[in-house]
């Protein structure tokens, strides 16, 4: 068997082990969804304010009202809920089922980053352990704004991992930086550490910490 053709029979059983994996996350978010994800009063709140979008068109630019004096999170949380209730008709299962694609993507996605950064190996590892984990799981079918926060910490860690001197990709950082604090503020410490980086190793490049400067404030 030629090097080539080892190499492609290696990548086909790399993503059957990953669709596997998948398959079994899927299983263990869905497996008695109305009975296992959770109904609380903020998700409730969350829920009503979702309802009037879809049924009024009240369209918010605040979100959920934080423990910390009269500060908001932003309404990113909100809209990223809204396309599942409209879809079910308002069902509240539609913010579990939120819950549970936005998990799903974010395995997705970390399975192409480590494996591209890292190794195939690593990538399914890293894969199986969130797809399995008990604490994942229920992030994974319980609608919390901070549930949904892994898919795009893994966005920001794929764009800072590609070390390039783009515009484009340091752009891009800072927007996943920046929808990253309007899930939920104490993102803030972790784009101060992106900005740290780049201001001690990346000094004469100005134009890269504009960029991802930029992008923060688009998130935002």
């Amino acid at each position: 068997m030629s090097k080539s053709s080892k190499r492609t029979t290696q990548e086909f059983s790399s993503l059957i082990l990953f669709f596997g994996i998948l398959l079994v996350a899927i299983f263990l978010r869905v497996y008695r969804l109305d009975e296992l994800t959770t109904f609380g009063g903020d998700q409730g709140i969350d829920f009503l304010v979702v309802r009037d979008m879809v049924l009024y068109h009240k369209w918010t630019l605040i979100g959920i009202k934080t423990s910390v004096g009269a500060f908001f999170q932003g309404p990113l949380y909100l809209y990223m809920l809204f396309p599942f209730f409209s879809i079910l008709s308002l069902q509240p299962i539609a913010g579990a089922i939120a819950a549970i694609v936005f998990s799903i993507s974010t395995i997705t996605l970390l399975y192409i980053t480590v494996k591209k950064y890292f190794s195939t190996k690593t990538a399914l590892i890293s894969t199986l352990i969130f797809a399995v984990s008990p604490q994942f799981i229920i992030f994974g079918n319980t609608p919390l704004y901070q549930n949904f926060l892994p898919l795009f910490i893994i966005m920001s860690l794929y764009y800072f991992l590609k070390d390039e001197d783009d515009f484009h990709i340091r752009f891009l950082l800072g927007l996943t930086v920046g929808l990253r604090i309007e899930l939920h503020l104490l993102n803030v410490s972790l784009a101060m550490a992106f900005l740290f980086y780049y201001l001690l190793f990346v000094k004469r490049k100005l134009k890269l910490i504009s960029a991802y400067l930029i992008g923060i404030v688009v998130g935002l």
